[in-house]
């Protein structure tokens, strides 16, 4: 398994995504017998439940990983109280999201509204200000949607290996309204994807490879550090300062864009072709940025040189 190569591959996603399933299994039942002592016996039960669901169900595992953040941080906090809340008030309606790549509305019922209020302050963490994220109305979500299947079945059309890898990464994705955020994802809400309603199709194909590339970054590093850094840092991508790790993950999403349109541009596609050529143009130059910071700044792994070396050559 090539972890070491930037392009996609559909069987190291696979083979990344359940190794990531069985440690997830794998902590939310230590969590449990760590804390049988503090249970009764129906929560005891109701926390065995929800393994059990996350156990027989592999493919969808953004509310688990949810779970699982916010019961450790009450665990390493002595919040007995919190912890019991979050597995009392813990909602997933599974059939809401089975079918793949699904999309729904943020505030929909597959979640609590706690729930939901826990992904947007992920989601918006490392922003500045104050955005909000709340449910889109019922046409913006309906559009926004059809624009989602419709770049999914353009990403597809012009490059096979990255479809295959958002299917194999990416198990939902969620329409939002947002006065700031425009697409995000997060390491603690694995395999779900944030889009804004306010976008063209361009943007959104776009969006979609760079969230896809975020997702890979995630699940591989579960196991394998990438780089390390002191300190916030000019972004490519952002206006707010990020941290090295933070500039490594642009960099990579940057290369996979520019890798995309490369192959768009030589296959027939809707894409026009010279907002593709100003994306490359503009994300070069972006990459180079990136690219030099690390090397100067970043502490970086055996894995993450490697990965970062062949991120490059898909800029050149």
């Amino acid at each position: 398994m090539l972890l070491n190569c930037a392009l996609p591959n559909t069987e190291r996603a696979f083979i990344l995504k359940r190794k990531n399933h069985k440690t997830l299994c794998e902590s939310l039942v230590y969590l449990k017998d760590e804390t049988s002592s503090l249970l009764d016996e129906s929560e005891q039960i109701r926390f065995q439940s929800l393994i059990d669901d996350l156990q027989n169900n592999p493919d969808i595992l953004f509310p688990f990983t949810l779970l699982n953040e916010a019961l450790v941080e009450s665990a390493q906090a002595d919040n007995a109280d919190g912890f019991k809340k979050l597995l009392s008030s813990f909602a997933f309606q599974r059939a809401n999201t089975k079918k793949p790549l699904s999309v729904f509305p943020f505030g929909d019922d597959c979640f609590s509204p706690e729930q939901w209020q826990q992904c947007e302050e992920l989601l918006i963490s490392e922003l500045s200000g104050k955005p909000y994220i709340k449910e889109p109305s019922n046409a913006s979500f309906e559009r926004t949607s059809t624009l989602i299947q419709e770049a999914l079945e353009e990403i597809k059309r012009v490059a096979p290996d990255y479809f295959s890898e958002i299917e194999a990464l990416v198990s939902n994705v969620v329409v939002v309204t947002s006065d700031y955020f425009i697409a995000g994802s997060s390491f603690a809400i694995f395999g779900l994807v944030a889009i804004a309603d306010n976008h063209d199709f361009n943007m959104t194909v776009e969006y979609l490879i760079h969230e896809a590339a975020h997702q890979y970054l995630y699940n591989l590093s579960t196991f394998d550090a990438l780089c390390s850094g002191e300190g916030l840092h000019t972004s490519p991508l952002r206006k707010e300062p990020r941290p090295i790790e933070g500039i490594y993950h642009a960099a990579f999403v940057l290369a996979r864009i520019i890798d995309f349109y490369n192959n768009a541009l030589v296959t027939e596609t809707i894409l026009p072709k010279d907002f593709m050529e100003k994306q490359i143009d503009h994300y070069r130059l972006r990459y180079k940025d990136a690219y030099d910071l690390l090397m100067e700044k970043a502490t970086l792994t055996d894995l993450g040189r490697e990965l970062l070396a062949s991120s490059r050559e898909l800029t050149l």
